[in-house]
């Protein structure tokens, strides 16, 4: 009898948990609130990044707040954001937020899972690599794989081979990248660059459509790695290819690699300086008109790499500049538009092509009067010719001149127009918070003698606003104040790019405006990059071909309005016909000896013969 009623009492339980389970499924679901994010998963991609996914479903129109969201460790300790990261302290995109922690943490097998809480609840924070591939060339550069790669070891053994190439006449260069923590990155389908983690504080919507970036981290996405292309039959997926069918990207984006972190930061400067002299000769020269190459010297060192390697696209007809390509795309069109140039890159790449799926793409147009020389190895040594005083002295800054303080939020010199420094501007922002109108000017006032520390110049000084007074801290923000001036530190790298810090804090931006405006500048943990640009005006060059200007061969410098003189250094069995000059004016155009009045700008002057 006991047995029977302990059934019954056993039946009548799961015909209880039936109807519960049957009232709940048929009860109606309250729906998630999507005006706010709902969190779907969180995970550690690094040492310091937290990708936080949302539901697909989320309505909002701005990213989710920062400060909703704490992270603790496996001990339940609070673990401090990176107020520096990013906007705000976060990268939204994609229903994906990144937030930096203040504090590293292990990698790799059994790495620490965090806790994250949001609107209450709590989430594991497992940790996950982004980059799950690696491989190192033969050079010894590290080409890193992302999570999303279709063949990521067939993909990682190419992008190596491309970047041995580049760098096989050069292992000088491939040393100080390694040095400086230069890599490549390769990412899949279904990412766009900025997944690459060290791309993502700088996160522009406008510029998802390329497939890559330069400088200490270069990024490249796998399908223009193998050149698939929308006709090709047999890539692994039908919708992924690249949108550059005649473009190497890698080679684009490595060589600002190879220019920033190598180059540009070794010891011995002039390789560097012979290139900005080149770069600064073929702006004033007219060359490459309406091109994205000559918009700054950077740019002009990636694309001139594509067209020395013969993968570069060109603008589709003869003699036409698009504004962005030109006719000018191999390496035997730019050995007769651009020999100086030539010579330069004879010096560091070789004499060969990227090979297999990228040996050489189409070559449709020309300019039609370019001679058709065939391309040879000139002489190695060959140096182009500059007057010394144009390159700007490494020994300091000069603490009478007027400067600008320029935020340069990428980390690396963008444009080479000369200043004290040898680097130039991108962004000048006006100090709006100095309640002035346009940018601010500033004196720095020495307070002791340089010094050199970590390949740095190391300056302690006063900053003076020409205007108002010297700059002080108050609150955590950067003030005017005449009675108290703070003491900061600028330590100048060999790029002319300042970090600028104080006893209170380092300068930090917070937010970067669209329209090159300053929104608030405070004192925090990270330290913002920043140019002390002098604002005296550059002396400009007179390049000569052919020619002394003033008695020199190497051409000179010379100030607007100034008079340079001329002599044509006339060949052996040639007859001196004339003067042919960019800017400026000559005196007698026919005469062997004369001279010439400054424009205001460089100027390249040829002495022509028959």
């Amino acid at each position: 009898m006991e047995n029977i009623w302990k059934k019954l009492s056993l039946i009548a339980l799961l015909m209880a948990a039936v109807m519960a389970f049957a009232a709940c499924s048929s009860a109606p679901q309250q729906p998630a609130d999507l005006s706010v994010p709902q969190v779907e998963k969180a995970i550690r991609i690094n040492a310091t990044d937290v990708e936080i996914y949302f539901a697909d479903g989320y309505t909002g129109s701005s990213k989710p707040d920062v400060k909703q969201f704490a992270v603790t460790d496996s001990k339940g300790n609070s673990v401090q954001l990176s107020h520096g990261y990013g906007y705000g302290g976060g990268v939204f995109f994609d229903n994906m937020l990144t937030l930096r922690l203040a504090a590293n943490f292990a990698e790799g097998d059994g790495a620490e899972t965090l806790k994250l809480t949001y609107n209450g609840n709590k989430y594991d924070v497992p940790y996950d690599a982004y980059y799950k591939y690696s491989t190192v060339a033969d050079c010894g550069v590290t080409v890193k794989g992302g999570r999303t790669l279709i063949q990521p070891e067939k993909t990682l053994a190419r992008a190596a081979e491309m970047v041995d190439v580049l760098l096989s006449e050069s292992q000088f260069l491939a040393d100080k990248m390694v040095e400086s923590g230069c890599f490549l990155a390769v990412y899949g389908p279904d990412e766009h660059a900025y997944y690459i983690p060290e791309h993502r504080t700088s996160y522009d919507p406008k510029m998802l459509y390329v497939e890559g970036f330069g400088g200490t981290t270069c990024s490249i996405t796998e399908a223009n790695v193998w050149h698939w292309l929308e006709t090709t039959q047999d890539k692994p997926r039908a919708d992924y290819f690249t949108k550059y069918w005649d473009e190497n990207i890698l080679a684009h984006e490595f060589s600002h690699g190879i220019k920033i972190s190598g180059m540009d930061i070794l010891a011995d400067q002039s390789l560097a300086n012979e290139y900005q002299m080149l770069y600064r000769h073929a702006k004033a020269a007219g060359l490459w008109p309406d091109s994205y190459a000559i918009s700054n010297s950077d740019e002009f060192f990636a694309t001139l790499t594509t067209i020395w390697f013969n993968v570069m696209n060109e603008s589709g007809q003869d003699d036409y500049w698009d504004g962005v390509r030109g006719p000018i795309n191999t390496r035997d069109e730019l050995y007769n538009y651009d020999k100086d140039t030539y010579r330069f890159f004879s010096k560091i790449y070789p004499f060969t092509t990227l090979g297999e799926n990228w040996e050489n793409v189409a070559d449709k147009c020309t300019v039609t009067t370019l001679e058709k020389e065939k391309a040879v190895d000139l002489e190695k040594e060959y140096t182009f010719a500059y007057p010394a005083e144009a390159v700007a002295s490494a020994d300091g800054i000069n603490f009478t001149d007027e400067f600008k303080i320029v935020y340069n939020p990428s980390g690396h010199v963008l444009d080479t127009n000369a200043t004290s420094f040898g680097a130039g501007l991108w962004w000048d922002y006006v100090a709006t918070y100095f309640d002035t109108a346009g940018p601010a000017k500033y004196t720095f006032e020495e307070v002791e003698s340089v010094k050199q520390e970590n390949g740095k110049s190391v300056y302690t000084v006063k900053i003076r606003n020409v205007d108002n007074g010297y700059l002080s801290v108050k609150n955590g923000k950067v003030i005017i104040n005449n009675m108290a001036p703070a003491v900061f530190t600028v330590a100048v790298d060999s790029n002319g790019i300042a970090e600028v810090s104080c006893a209170d804090g380092n300068l930090y931006i917070d937010e970067t405006p669209a329209d090159g405006t300053i929104a608030k500048v405070d004192f925090s943990q990270q330290s913002g990059q920043w140019r002390a640009v002098a604002l005296a005006e550059p002396k400009n060059i007179v390049f000569v071909h052919d020619a002394t200007a003033d008695g020199r061969s190497e051409g000179t410098t010379a100030a607007e309005g100034d008079t340079v003189k001329l002599e044509a250094a006339v060949p052996q069995g040639k007859s001196f016909t004339g003067w042919r000059v960019t800017g400026g004016t000559v005196a007698d155009e026919k005469a062997i000896s004369t001279t010439l009045t400054m424009p205001a700008g460089d100027v390249v002057v040829w002495a022509e013969f028959e």
